[in-house]
């Protein structure tokens, strides 16, 4: 569905409460709510001009955001506001996310697209994309805050697993992982 841009937390409120957090119930995340989360992290929010609510340098916008679920791996198309199916594979166990990730909902799959990146000096191409990444998981960080949903940011995850299951570009970098989801039910 199209995202919903209002409401939520106001962004001090949102600040104050930002954690990290590896415990996720296994509720599925509604589709409306997948909606606005992908649009905060790194949706087209100035249409006329195809910018971005991350920023990213030089507007190459080089990071391609992948959503893994128990029904696949999904490519996040963000003029289309859609998840585009890459596999129907459920690849969250041998993604080496850990076991907090294994049957957490959502977790997001951060990759330099070489094609749209257009570096050739290797160091550039990595902090480039981590930072432009940084900024992607801090949207996702405030957006959980706001809708106090959990998540975590790491870069312990198995990349050539990930790079084959996602049908990768040669030279197509995967960089870091965010697992999100509701908090467990308190028992």
């Amino acid at each position: 569905p199209e995202p919903s841009k209002e409401g939520g937390k106001p962004l001090m409120n949102a600040l104050a409460e930002r954690k990290t957090s590896r415990e996720f119930a296994e509720t599925a995340i509604p589709e409306q709510k997948l909606s606005d989360m992908l649009w905060a992290a790194y949706g087209i929010n100035r249409p006329e001009e195809g910018k971005r609510t991350a920023p990213s340098a030089l507007n190459r916008q080089e990071i391609d955001l992948y959503a893994i679920m128990e029904s696949g791996a999904y490519l996040y198309n963000a003029s289309s506001n859609k998840l585009v199916q890459v596999t129907t594979e459920d690849i969250r166990a041998k993604s080496g996310f850990g076991e907090f990730a294994n049957k957490a909902p959502l977790t997001f799959v951060f990759v330099i697209n070489k094609a749209r990146q257009r570096m050739s000096d290797p160091m550039a191409s990595s902090t480039t994309g981590a930072v432009d990444s940084g900024f992607i998981g801090q949207n996702i960080y405030l957006f959980c805050a706001s809708e106090e949903m959990n998540a975590v940011f790491f870069a312990t995850l198995n990349k050539d697993s990930l790079a084959s299951s996602l049908k990768l570009s040669k030279g197509d970098t995967v960089l870091y992982g965010q697992t999100v989801g509701f908090p467990p039910e308190e028992k």
